[in-house]
């Protein structure tokens, strides 16, 4: 596996989005776990003398049939070095025979992305522990996590184990929605990924140590209700998905500038063993 790419493309939902990073409600240019990582991979280009350019088509919303649909084909038509899939949060409520075809989905997009000689990074799914309301969910996800791991174990597709980030059950790591991870989060992430693919760069990161620790209290959890809750069962109501009328914001490839991710602060790794972690 190459540890150097000169083209990257981001395909997937809300989290690859960049929901829930710092200033994304703001600007979502250079926010999320995958602008992140691909800061990593143009530092990891340049010093290895190569130009870099990067794709993020990740749509909030988009389920596992979008994702491995309209966004596999226009990620494919730019033919980019590595691609990264996290796919099948919105996905967790399926039937056991949508289950079945979106395994065959699954399979069928990474022959298509390894056929055409693409390095894959594929996500499994989080593990949504970090609220108890959540916990239901739990096993669902676990059903969806395996499947994608299996799939990827037979055609030899790296996967980042995003569903067993201990750091992921504390609530500093999430957003205030609670659904998408906090800057802490996808700095969390891109640093996984950064060390699945083997780079020499990491985003600095808040020892877990110095956060702390968030209590949320019945107000905030009403808030929290009114604000996030009801909104999406709407949503989910109605049919209407959060990502309706949004394009995705980096459609083609371009020059990624580093220095313009929010927050950022780079550590350079150089023995084995940091480079691992």
């Amino acid at each position: 596996m190459k540890n150097t790419f000169q083209s990257y493309v981001a395909i997937g939902d809300s989290l690859s989005e960049g929901l829930g990073d710092s200033g994304f409600s703001v600007d979502r240019r250079h926010c999320g776990w995958t602008d992140r990582l691909a800061g990593l991979l143009n530092m990891q280009a340049k010093n290895a003398g190569s130009n870099f350019r990067y794709a993020n088509l990740a749509i909030r919303g988009s389920k596992m049939a979008s994702i491995l649909g309209e966004q596999l084909d226009a990620a494919l038509a730019l033919k980019p070095d590595l691609v990264t899939i996290m796919a099948g949060a919105n996905d967790f409520m399926s039937s056991p025979e949508k289950l079945i075809k979106m395994d065959q989905q699954f399979r069928l997009s990474l022959a298509r992305l390894t056929g055409a000689g693409i390095q894959v990074l594929v996500a499994n799914t989080i593990s949504p522990t970090h609220l108890r309301v959540f916990k239901p969910l739990t096993k669902k996800s676990l059903v969806v996590t395996h499947m994608i791991e299996k799939a990827a174990a037979d055609f030899g597709v790296a996967v980042l184990d995003v569903h067993r980030i201990e750091h992921l059950q504390d609530l500093n790591y999430w957003a205030a929605d609670m659904v998408h991870f906090s800057q802490h989060g996808h700095i969390k992430v891109a640093n996984k990924a950064a060390a699945q693919l083997g780079l020499n760069y990491r985003v600095a990161e808040v020892a877990h140590d110095d956060l702390q620790e968030i209590k949320r209290t019945i107000l905030e959890t009403l808030a929290w209700i009114k604000r996030d809750v009801i909104p999406f069962v709407k949503r989910r109501i109605t049919g209407v998905s959060s990502g309706k009328g949004i394009t995705a914001k980096y459609p083609s490839l371009i020059a990624f500038e580093t220095t313009a991710i929010q927050n950022l602060e780079f550590t350079g790794l150089t023995s084995p063993a940091a480079l691992a972690a």
